[in-house]
């Protein structure tokens, strides 16, 4: 009797289990659909704005970061600009995404750009607790850690993101920026580039 009364506890136990399980499913899946609506309207803005920025290229050849790869500010265009290259990482805060972050890091770390940049030349801005604890686990220095950038992203922390890189370049610290991180293709596939 002891037998039959402990197998209907794990079977209620394991019926209760099911059923968190199925709301935290429709409540992650909620999220994602939500997250997924706003990648692919900003992706479509940002090609937008490349496309036009591509058109008038010419015309902003003063400003200081109009200019074309290997050049910079107060660098005539055509000639190479000086400077360390600083590689930037983007990675999640948390784990539970597959191979998402390891994939971006074997794509930074195993690049000919990494490996045929010497070490003393090197600069390296980890976005995302992953990357931070991947680079201090290789024992790779990290020059900046930038904290805060949720999923909850708004303008003001994105900026503030992009106005600590770009101090670097304008004040000729790194000659050239490379991002890794990933291109969402839809909630299977998420591809790992790195751009310049």
């Amino acid at each position: 009797m002891p037998f039959l009364i402990e197998t209907k506890k794990k079977i209620g136990s394991v019926q209760n289990t099911r059923k968190i399980t199925r709301a935290m499913q429709l409540v992650a899946a909620n999220k994602m659909k939500k997250f997924q609506g706003l990648a692919l309207a900003s992706r479509a803005y940002a090609w937008s704005l490349l496309d036009t920025l591509t058109l008038l290229s010419g015309s902003f050849d003063e400003l200081p970061f109009a200019s074309r790869a290997g050049t910079g500010p107060s660098t005539p265009l055509g000639t190479s600009r000086t400077g360390k290259r600083l590689f930037v990482v983007v990675t999640s805060d948390k784990g539970l995404c597959g191979a998402l972050n390891q994939n971006i890091l074997k794509t930074l770390f195993r690049s000919s750009e990494w490996t045929g940049t010497p070490v003393s030349e090197r600069l390296l801005i980890t976005i995302g607790r992953k990357s931070h604890d991947a680079a201090r686990s290789l024992g790779i220095p990290v020059v900046e850690h930038l904290q805060g950038l949720t999923e909850e992203l708004t303008p003001e922390l994105a900026l503030s993101a992009v106005d600590r890189i770009l101090t670097r370049w304008m004040s000729g610290e790194c000659g050239e920026v490379l991002f890794a991180s990933s291109h969402y293709v839809n909630a299977f596939t998420a591809r790992p580039t790195l751009k310049v």
